[in-house]
């Protein structure tokens, strides 16, 4: 399954004992483009495409999602299996933006694409 919405991404393995994460950033190109979808229009698409990209062992229940909007704003993505079904709701992260950000600044930094 394909998304709509422009982002950029990575994921990290569990490390010492701490669950791995997944973080998403929005990079929508701007009002002019219609036909692009900002992340939160298309997430259930965003969230299968990532899944697509992980090794099968790894579910995304597994792991702590955080996503960036448009406006710089972080929110956690908490997945649930009930019954088989595959659910997810959005709330507050856990960490403060500050902390968030500085995770994403440093894997940009590691990837030699700091600003």
């Amino acid at each position: 399954m394909s998304s709509q919405a422009s982002f950029d991404w990575f994921w990290q393995p569990p490390q010492l004992g701490d669950p791995g994460i997944i973080m998403i950033v929005d990079t929508h190109p701007g009002p002019h483009d219609l036909e692009t979808k900002f992340i939160q229009e298309d997430i259930n698409n965003v969230l299968l495409d990532i899944e697509s990209r992980l090794p099968a062992d790894v579910h995304l229940f597994q792991l702590r999602i955080y996503a960036k909007d448009i406006f710089g704003l972080w929110i956690e993505i908490e997945f649930s299996i009930l019954n088989s079904a595959r659910r997810f709701k959005t709330k507050a992260p856990t960490f403060t933006q500050a902390q968030l950000s500085e995770v994403w600044d440093n894997h940009e930094a590691r990837a030699g694409r700091a600003n």
